[in-house]
């Protein structure tokens, strides 16, 4: 990974918000080559998103089904009166909602790590699909 260089008066928080957009961009799939603890992976049972989120806890993160899109957005509460800003994160994932069981999703925050799974319909659970009795 290669960070800016930064002025020496520059925030230790925007380095880290730079890493974060970084891991968000690896986990996309904007830019690769480089090994991650990021993924998007499917199985036919679900589909699974890790994401590395360091600084942040269980408070901090928000998880949201907007649009066919999986919406995860991270941000650090910082005290009032705070003049230095809070870690910032967010992405989304695409998420064909017709194939997902949406009001089954499980997400999960350990150690900085957040955890999503979206659990799959079964063929004969989903709408789109239509069964014609043959006679």
């Amino acid at each position: 990974m290669v960070l800016e260089d930064y002025d020496d008066d520059e925030s230790s928080a925007e380095v880290v918000r730079q890493y974060m957009k970084y891991n968000m961009d690896l986990l996309m799939g904007k830019i690769g080559g480089e090994k991650s603890g990021n993924y998007v992976k499917k199985d036919d049972g679900a589909m699974y998103v890790r994401t590395e989120m360091p600084g942040l806890s269980k408070e901090d993160v928000t998880v949201t089904v907007q649009k066919n899109m999986l919406v995860i957005i991270g941000e650090e509460k910082k005290a009032a009166g705070d003049d230095e800003k809070g870690l910032k994160y967010n992405g989304s994932v695409n998420l064909e909602t017709e194939l997902y069981k949406i009001g089954e999703i499980k997400a999960e925050m350990k150690n900085g790590v957040l955890m999503v799974v979206v659990p799959k319909l079964k063929e004969e659970e989903r709408k789109d699909i239509i069964h014609v009795k043959v006679d």
